[in-house]
């Protein structure tokens, strides 16, 4: 199944086309902020239903490994200045 993001003025709407229609559906999720994690569960939805939810959640445990062996190092914080 494939699901693109469309923006429609500042606002995102997820477009899917739907097996028993001839028109390619939508579902508004508003802000961009919103769009990944509305996609994503989108499709982990799609995934249960064609019993490939095991298969889904190993693609995000591995997405998951890359961005934590990827983090940048965290700056050291200066001490604050002495009162006086």
């Amino acid at each position: 199944m494939s699901v693109s993001p469309e923006q429609i003025g500042k606002s995102y709407v997820l477009m899917m086309p739907v097996e028993n229609r001839q028109r390619v559906s939508g579902v508004f999720v508003g802000t961009s902020e919103n769009a990944d994690i509305v996609t994503r569960r989108i499709l982990f939805g799609v995934a249960l239903s064609q019993e490939r939810g095991d298969e889904f959640i190993e693609r995000l445990e591995a997405e998951l490994a890359e961005l934590q062996a990827n983090k940048p190092a965290v700056p050291e914080l200066l001490p604050p200045p002495p009162t006086r």
